[in-house]
């Protein structure tokens, strides 16, 4: 059967973008091309996995992710870091579009691909169901933070903090200066019933309830619901809403919706998964003015150091950098573990044992330090503030972390 031009095409696309990245290591490649970093005199080779969102909501922080894990192996290869002998690289990527039983296959199908560890997922729920597929493999997520995924003793590990901090920051954002403002003002907590906008909002109410706040009513999000509770909200004297929910389509209905309605006043506060350099441009694709935008405050995790986020941006072209730094130190913290059990021979996989205790000082995205259950322990650079300014999202202070009362 003759093949037609633009088959064609695409087939000599896809195999010079393999070419170029096992020719060139600093080569950013398409998601669906393996990496390779093959050198001469190796004394073996590393087989990677990640399983990360490259469709979808999320696609921007899967992609941001992978670009981090390559940037970590062109250093690692470039200085033979943290004792480990001359070695090649070998990084398969899935893309799961942050659905849970897609990461469970992916996780499997990487497992008996013979990887010594995996990087992902980006979605709380979809590493819960990677991480029982790929055990006893070490599963490293660079952003969930569900407090489901803290079990002692388990294959997985996080360089993000778990949500009992995120809520106990987002609550003192919310509640704003003590000392100009008196009492906590009530406020409507609007949330979605899975792993991760459950978790969030249960730890907030909490929180913010030690802060003398009170919430004013909840709602629950449904995939229709974001303009109703948009018009709810104008048409109440609410002052402040805070969003627990990793899906930004409905949080662009959500803003999109209130940005039509002239007696829509509310604040909007958010966790981390709203920092997300897509979400003007699902508002604008929706007609909606971005002028809500201006109203959302979000916490978000460390955006990765001054120096990381310029190497990225000459790296990629792109300025988003907070999933590259968290997978760039997960690949590291691998690695030492890695290094740790090649004292004989090398590992056909990385104990948890040595990767807990792979702690990383002045990491590009924080102090990097796990607990004994694999959690990051965070510190006063674990959060940062963010803004949306001119549809761009703008980096905040460091958010110090409030005592556990």
């Amino acid at each position: 059967m003759p093949r037609s031009p633009a088959l064609v095409c695409c087939l000599l696309a896809a195999l010079a973008a393999l070419a170029a990245s096992q020719a060139d290591p600093k080569a950013v490649i398409p998601p669906w091309a393996e990496f390779k970093l093959t050198r001469q005199g190796a004394e073996g080779t590393v087989k990677i996995g990640c399983i990360l969102p490259f469709s979808g909501d999320n696609a921007v922080k899967g992609n941001a992710a992978r670009n981090g894990i390559i940037m970590a192996i062109n250093a690692i290869a470039a200085e033979d870091k943290f004792g480990l002998p001359k070695l090649s690289f070998e990084l398969s990527c899935k893309d799961t579009g942050c659905n849970a039983n897609n990461s469970a296959a992916a996780a499997a199908e990487l497992k008996n691909a013979g990887v010594v560890a995996v990087i992902g997922d980006v979605c709380s729920s979809a590493s819960l169901a990677a991480k029982d597929a790929l055990n006893p493999i070490l599963l490293m997520s660079p952003s969930s933070t569900s407090d489901k995924l803290t079990i002692a003793g388990d294959n997985f590990l996080r360089t993000v903090a778990p949500d009992r901090f995120q809520s106990r920051i987002l609550a003192v954002l919310v509640r704003g200066n003590t000392t100009t403002i008196k009492k906590a003002i009530p406020v409507v907590l609007v949330y979605e019933a899975n792993t991760y906008g459950q978790g969030l909002a249960d730890g907030f109410a909490v929180a913010y309830k030690k802060l003398t706040g009170r919430i004013r009513f909840n709602r629950t999000v449904t995939p229709t619901n974001a303009k109703s509770i948009a018009t709810e909200l104008a048409n109440s004297t609410a002052t402040r809403v805070v969003i627990a929910t990793n899906n930004n389509t409905w949080v662009a209905e959500f803003l999109a919706a209130g940005a039509a309605i002239p007696t829509f006043r509310p604040a909007i506060f958010a966790g981390d998964a709203q920092l997300n350099p897509d979400l003007p441009s699902l508002v604008a694709g929706l007609d909606g003015s971005p002028a809500l935008l201006s109203k959302l405050q979000a916490t978000a995790y460390n955006q990765g150091t001054g120096a990381f986020r310029a190497k990225y941006k000459a790296f990629t072209n792109d300025s988003y950098t907070g999933h590259a730094a968290h997978a760039f130190d997960a690949l590291n913290a691998l690695m030492i573990g890695y290094a740790m059990d090649s004292k004989s021979e090398l590992p056909k996989a990385i104990s948890l044992q040595s990767a807990i205790k792979a702690n990383i000082k002045a990491g590009v995205s924080g102090n990097i330090k796990f607990d004994a259950t694999g959690d990051l322990i965070p510190d006063n650079t674990a959060y940062q503030s963010i803004r949306y300014v001119g549809g761009k999202v703008v980096l905040g202070p460091f958010l110090p972390l409030p005592p556990a009362k």
